[in-house]
């Protein structure tokens, strides 16, 4: 975990990103879908701003790790990721900007050309968290090191999970 060369360091929070995903995958499975749900991963591990307690969080990221092993993948892929909302913001801004031309007579093309870029932002998006930003080889590798949890509000817990491995 010493090595601090830029591609170990990508790798590493592409792992942590697909785990962070599938924790909220289980989370989800377990508890139900409530409240939001922010996440962030880094070369360390991922942290969760939720409704859900910490030791859930920490129940569901054991899970997860388990159920990425055994080949499920899928668990990593979600709709929720903020990287599709990067997608999708990028399609329509380039599309807007090529189907407008700067001029206003051309705005009901920009329009379509904007709402043809969302649709196809969905498939582009998962395409982008398989292939880009998550990685599912080398989770035996993984271990969950700790859960430290915070609880913020009334309502809101802030949950760490730091890995190591990997």
């Amino acid at each position: 975990m010493n090595d601090l060369r830029p591609a170990s360091l990508i790798l590493r929070t592409r792992r942590n990103h697909a785990l962070e995903h599938a924790t909220i995958a289980v989370l989800f499975e377990r508890e139900g879908q409530r409240g939001g749900v922010a996440a962030l991963s880094d070369p360390w591990g991922f942290g969760i701003l939720s409704s859900f307690d910490s030791d859930v969080v920490g129940e569901a990221a054991a899970e997860a790790l388990h159920r990425l092993r055994a080949g499920q993948a899928n668990l990593a892929i979600t709709d929720l990721c903020g990287s599709n909302l990067i997608v999708t913001g990028v399609l329509a801004a380039v599309t807007v900007m090529v189907a407008g031309r700067g001029k206003w007579r051309n705005l009901p093309t920009a329009i379509t050309a904007a709402a043809f870029a969302s649709v196809a932002a969905k498939p582009l998006g998962r395409w982008v968290q398989q292939n880009l930003t998550t990685d599912t080889t080398g989770m035996r590798t993984l271990q969950i090191r700790s859960v430290q949890g915070q609880r913020l509000s009334g309502t809101h817990t802030a949950t760490r999970v730091n890995i190591s491995g990997g």
